[in-house]
């Protein structure tokens, strides 16, 4: 009887674990709740190497700034709308926005993996490598969008230079599970890793200025973790601005979130 039982249990158990590691990538890439419209300048669309389909959402205003913008696991275009459009700075900057596959409205039956977001990201480099030529290059990313803005920068060429501002990045995604015990438990299930820590070690520091912005009530990501990424770089290649009562993904509702993004640009941008 109790044999049975057991038997039971490990096979409930083991189908838990199993629905889990098939579905994964729908529930840490959030794609589903990008619902509504990106109203960001114009649209363009790229191919991937594997043959998906992701939108580049653009506002050029004939600057000789960029900034390449780079959302998180959760974009609700609302939101998405309101920062890009801020981050022109009253149209002095212009702004590239890439959404990953599977989060563009017209093409939502794409699915989001680590390596699937690694070749959209690939792609739009290699856009932006033949046709910007634009003289001043500002990356921006938040959460997630941190490790896709880690990765876009490690694709260049170790002697550009650019200002690298980082909104709530962690450690590795992994690292992030293990802060929950109920996160822990399943972690060795999840696949998607992106190694922060190891990107920036590989930035060549001398070119390279950073900008972090950490939330203060950020119920995700721990400081703690943030702080153990800063410790792969040298103090004088980044600054910190700390924002004490802002959570994990309203940062860009504070007006002192645009104007720490523009002084530090002000200041390092030559």
């Amino acid at each position: 009887m109790y044999i049975k039982i057991i038997i039971v249990i490990f096979l409930i158990i083991f189908e838990i674990f199993f629905i889990f590691f098939v579905i994964q990538n729908k529930i840490i890439y959030k794609s589903f709740l990008s619902t509504g419209e990106i109203k960001i300048g114009e649209t363009m669309t790229l191919v991937t190497s594997d043959n998906q389909s992701i939108d580049i959402h653009f506002i050029d205003n004939n600057s000789d700034t960029d900034i390449y913008f780079f959302h998180g696991a959760i974009m609700k275009p609302k939101v998405h709308n309101k920062i890009c459009n801020k981050l022109t700075k009253n149209n002095k900057f212009n702004i590239l926005a890439l959404i990953y596959r599977g989060y563009s409205n017209l093409y939502k039956n794409a699915s989001s993996s680590e390596i699937g977001i690694m070749l959209d990201i690939k792609t739009f480099h290699d856009y932006i490598s033949k046709n910007r030529n634009t003289s001043k290059k500002i990356i921006n990313g938040h959460s997630l969008g941190c490790a896709a803005s880690l990765y876009f920068l490690s694709l260049f060429n170790s002697t550009e230079q650019f200002l690298c501002v980082l909104e709530n990045p962690f450690y590795s995604f992994k690292t992030v599970l293990y802060e929950k015990w109920y996160h822990a438990f399943i972690s060795f299930l999840v696949v998607s890793d992106w190694p922060n820590y190891l990107r920036i070690e590989k930035i060549n520091k001398e070119n390279c200025k950073f900008l972090f912005i950490i939330s203060g009530k950020d119920e995700y990501i721990s400081n703690k973790n943030t702080e153990k990424l800063l410790n792969h770089l040298k103090n004088n290649s980044y600054e910190k601005f700390f924002m004490e009562n802002a959570t994990h993904f309203d940062c860009g509702k504070y007006e002192e979130y645009y104007e720490t993004i523009f002084t530090f640009i002000e200041k390092n941008i030559k």
